[in-house]
């Protein structure tokens, strides 16, 4: 009855709180009671409004949910005096106290059912609690250690997720995120701890999860005001989080209050409660966290504080974690200044040690929770003991690089815990010591991340390198061997971006990827991990893969040119026989492009007798539709890759990034800007990458001389020059096959011009112009410098395609080829992911024209099978030989689930039935032309078929490869 609280005031608020309209109302009318009552008129009103049937939900928080206490529905309210949230605190704790009780004495079940080993148990103890109790932050750090704990065990297991996934729906729940990062050993806890309290107080959570995370990773409890905030913080997530935090923090608690206050913390903790508390930690087996913990013992301190959350209720555990955050807590959530930790605690004494003691003492062999000794203890006590010598201010003139080697090795997250300017002031720079210079730059580069910090880094790994170990495994070897921990960081520390700024150690870019393959096949050796001699394997495929697809890329535009001195010996031979009588009466001069342009002034004018021959020449090997120019656009820029080397990873970027910029106005304007992409990059090779014809006349290349005055003068003198020496013919032809490449270099300028002013033109996105809000401004902008900064870079490509290769005889092996054409098609298509079927009975080495045909033939089909087959089917690629020595290619793919076979029998029938005249230069012509456009015109090719088996097409190309 609201006549039992005397103060008018009070009773007034309290009807607000029932009669307000709104949550919001009633919110700021039960802020204002908090802030005014005292303890006892808190107690009362606390015991009215939770007990009347009129109290709002405000009022009534779930004492012990069904579900866990979603953040975004949770009513924090201003922090009152923390004696009133205490008076609060005890009408909960009061009204539930039976059950309370009955909860701890499921806990103890669970607990000795833990610490025994007892799957069964478990199982049952955690599905119980779930039932019967619900949800609170008590039971899920228990759950969460328990999940590591038995990590081998289904049931467990299966028990665990069950109560877990509530906290997993519609979307992790976050503080359930945090205190399980701060257990997975997979995760730093020292970088999770220092990250998450970094963006506490930064305000980036909301007050409850605030209030519940910062205690949680660090239990101790300095001020009144955060007091305050974990109360109500806990008391929102169920009543047994609030009586356990009451518990557990009861020693800051108490030093807190005043003498005469202390009793509202006494009152809110039942002595029958706190009895069931203490009986719940029953069993205790340090021995447990020695099975979960990293394989090394002297981790197993460090194990026990990631999981100390689950099991604050047992002494051993609640003394070892309040020594260690009295030690370094400040630490471990990034502060300067050690915490004020009031009152007296019971905790786990410190023992002093000596720098020595730290490097030299051994590992005792056992957790001893009672005891932090140093110089006897394992990782976690040692540096405890390391940061106190820092602290003291106490120098290393006595460390050399070993001594440091051994003391890093013994201890865990230093960068972490010290400063650099602890560091740098612990660690002299005078030492000469590459060793020595190498451990205090990782030291202050962990810490500090900085461009001077990586560049002495780099600087010093590169003279410990050369002075002490010759190889940069040779050092991985040694830190492996004399401090394990410390040769795992160097192996996580050497990434490409790292080694390659080691400009000391290796001259290219090859030289990088070596020495990373050999990196990680030491690392494998050591720590007999195939996976990372795999990586290694695969990392030496990758750069012979890139030296194939550099040739690849380097021919783009080819012709071949054993076919092309062929051509020129039979058709021109005779021409340029007969043409060395009339070099002594006529000198060859080119004045005019309309000389070279007028067919008639070519056939009377004898002084322009080689420029006519030169014409014919440069005119075959243009447009030859087999080995010429033309023909190669077509088969190797045009034909599908083109269009997917330019818009694949452009349309990609543009798919994932602009949905976050949640904007219609911007999607319109990118997904325009791609339509127009999308234009000029057809536009490019449907006009510009074309023979100049009447009806193609944006067509780049002019197979004629006429146009390319200066370059057709030079040649025509030296090819009259090569006339008048001995074997004239075979110079003279070897002297317009390189004069036919410079002839070229003239049009592809000009093409590489018009590509450029396409791109800088049309295709550059002025941020300016971006339909942007402040708040989408900085994403919009930062799209649209990637997407300049990708459309750049693929023009730079297509420009490097299109210049005279510098090596027309590359060579590979033809599964080296195979890999090379399949990683290029799944850049062209991205959604093509075979499952890959290898046979090869011969490995055969291919080169020169071989290399080229062989690859045309392959880029075909695995390009159709990625374009026309099942994306995610099998890819099979055999290689035998036949009755005659002859070498069969056999590639298979999948059909789609959508095709009909009927239907594909009648296309690939047709294509292979088609003409196959003018099958490279026109891109509509399906693949299957194209190879057998290569078996028609080359010799070594023998016989290409095509058939169907069950929902499997197969295309067999019979080359006769001399092996």
């Amino acid at each position: 009855m609201l006549t039992s609280i005397a103060n008018p005031k009070i009773r007034n608020l309290i009807r607000g709180v029932l009669n307000s309209g709104d949550d919001r109302t009633s919110a700021e009318t039960m802020a204002n009671l908090r802030r005014i009552c005292s303890p006892s008129e808190a107690y009362e009103a606390g015991k009215f409004l939770h007990t009347s049937p009129l109290a709002r939900k405000l009022t009534q928080l779930p004492d012990f949910p069904d579900v866990p206490q979603k953040p975004s529905t949770s009513i924090f309210l201003p922090t009152a005096p923390l004696v009133t949230e205490l008076a609060f605190a005890r009408v909960r704790v009061e009204l539930h106290r039976a059950k309370l009780i009955e909860f701890f004495n499921s806990v103890q079940a669970l607990n000795e059912a833990v610490f025994r080993r007892d799957a069964v148990h478990i199982v049952a103890s955690i599905n119980a609690i779930r039932t019967r109790f619900g949800y609170s932050v008590f039971m899920l750090n228990k759950v969460i250690s328990i999940k590591y704990l038995f990590g081998d065990d289904e049931a467990v297991q299966s028990a665990v997720q069950a109560y877990l996934v509530s906290y997993n729906s519609p979307r992790r729940d976050i503080i359930a995120v945090v205190l399980e990062d701060a257990v997975d050993p997979t995760r730093s806890y020292a970088l999770t701890r220092k990250t998450v309290q970094g963006y506490v107080k930064q305000g980036r959570f909301g007050d409850m999860v605030a209030g519940v995370l910062a205690s949680n990773l660090c239990p101790i409890i300095s001020t009144r005001e955060a007091a305050s905030a974990a109360v109500q913080a806990h008391g929102i997530n169920s009543v047994i989080d609030l009586q356990f935090f009451l518990w557990s923090r009861e020693p800051f608690l108490a030093a807190l209050l005043e003498d005469g206050a202390r009793q509202h913390l006494r009152r809110a903790i039942p002595e029958d409660v706190a009895a069931a508390i203490m009986s719940s930690a029953s069993g205790f087996d340090a021995g447990i966290f020695r099975e979960v913990g990293i394989d090394v013992a002297a981790f197993d301190e460090f194990t026990l504080l990631q999981h100390s959350n689950g099991w604050l209720e047992y002494p051993e555990v609640r003394s070892h974690r309040f020594a260690i955050e009295r030690a370094i807590g400040h630490r471990l959530d990034g502060e300067a200044a050690p915490k004020h930790v009031p009152g007296s605690p019971i905790e786990a004494p410190v023992q002093d040690v000596s720098l020595r003691d730290l490097w030299e003492g051994e590992y005792r062999g056992n957790l001893d929770l009672s005891n932090i000794d140093p110089a006897t203890g394992g990782y976690l006590h040692r540096v405890v003991g390391l940061m106190r010598i820092i602290e003291a201010n106490e120098l290393s003139f006595d460390f050399d690089g070993e001594c440091l080697l051994a003391l890093l090795n013994k201890t865990l997250d230093v960068a972490l815990l010290a400063t650099s300017s602890e560091i740098s002031s612990f660690l002299s720079a005078r030492r000469r010591d590459s060793l020595y210079q190498y451990l205090r730059a990782a030291l202050i580069s962990d810490c500090e991340e900085t461009a001077i910090a990586g560049h002495t880094l780099r600087k010093t790994t590169q003279a410990v390198v050369l002075e002490r170990f010759g190889s940069i495994v040779a050092f991985l070897e040694y830190l492996y061997a004399y401090g394990t921990h410390v040769g795992a960081h160097f192996r996580a520390t050497c990434s490409e971006p790292f080694l390659v700024q080691l400009y000391d150690l290796f001259a290219t870019a090859n030289d990088v990827v070596e020495a990373r393959a050999q990196l990680l096949e030491a690392y494998g050796k050591i720590e007999g991990d195939e996976d990372a001699v795999d990586r290694a394997k695969a990392l030496r495929l990758e750069l012979k893969l890139s030296k194939v697809r550099d040739d690849i890329d380097d021919n783009r535009i080819y012709i071949d040119p054993l076919r092309f001195h062929q051509w020129l010996m039979e058709k021109l031979g005779d021409e340029l026989r007969a043409a060395i009588p009339i070099l002594a009466e006529w000198a060859q001069e080119v004045t005019t492009g309309e000389d070279l342009s007028n067919p008639i002034t070519l056939m009377q004018k004898p002084d322009l007798r080689i420029a006519k021959i030169l014409d014919k020449a440069y005119h075959e090997f243009c447009t030859n539709k087999f080995f010429g120019v033309d023909s190669y656009i077509g088969r190797r820029i045009r034909h599908g890759t083109l269009k997917g080397v330019m818009l694949t990873e452009v349309r990609a970027m543009l798919d994932e990034s602009v949905a976050n910029l949640r904007s219609p106005d911007l999607a319109n304007f990118f997904n325009s800007w791609f339509e127009r992409y999308e234009r000029v990059i057809s536009s490019i090779g449907s006009d510009v990458l074309q023979l100049h014809t009447e009806t193609k006349n944006k067509g780049g290349i002019v197979a004629s001389i006429s146009n390319k005055v200066p370059a057709a003068r030079l040649a025509v003198v030296d090819i009259a020059l090569a006339l008048a020496h001995e074997s004239p013919v075979q110079k003279a032809v070897a002297t317009i096959q390189e004069y036919c490449w410079r002839l070229l270099e003239a049009d592809l300028v000009r093409i590489r011009a018009e590509i450029e002013r396409l791109r800088t033109e049309t295709l550059m996105i002025n941020p300016a112009a971006l339909p942007v809000t402040e708040w989408n401004r900085a994403g919009a902008t930062d799209l649209a410098r990637k997407l300049n900064e990708c459309v750049q870079r693929k023009f730079s490509t297509l420009s490097l395609w299109l210049t005279q290769p510098k090596n027309i005889s590359p060579s590979a092996t033809l599964s080296l080829l195979f890999n090379a054409v399949l990683v290029e098609v799944k850049e062209q298509l991205p959604n093509f992911q075979p499952k890959l079927m290898i046979t090869e009975e011969h490995n055969l080495d291919l080169y020169g024209h071989r290399y080229h045909y062989v690859y045309d033939l392959l880029y075909v089909l695995v390009y159709n099978a990625g374009r026309h087959g099942k994306c995610d089917g099998t890819l099979a690629f055999d290689v035998s030989m036949d009755a005659a020595n002859n070498v069969r290619i056999t590639i298979g793919s999948d059909l789609k689930d959508t095709d009909l076979v009927e239907e594909v029998a009648a296309k690939i029938k047709a294509a292979m039935e088609a003409e196959i005249e003018n099958a490279f230069k026109v891109d509509e012509f399906s693949g299957i032309r194209k190879v057998r456009s290569l078996e028609a015109h080359l010799d070594e090719f023998r016989e290409f078929r095509a058939s169907i088996v069950g929902r499997r097409v197969y295309f067999s190309a019979t080359l006769a490869l001399r092996i």
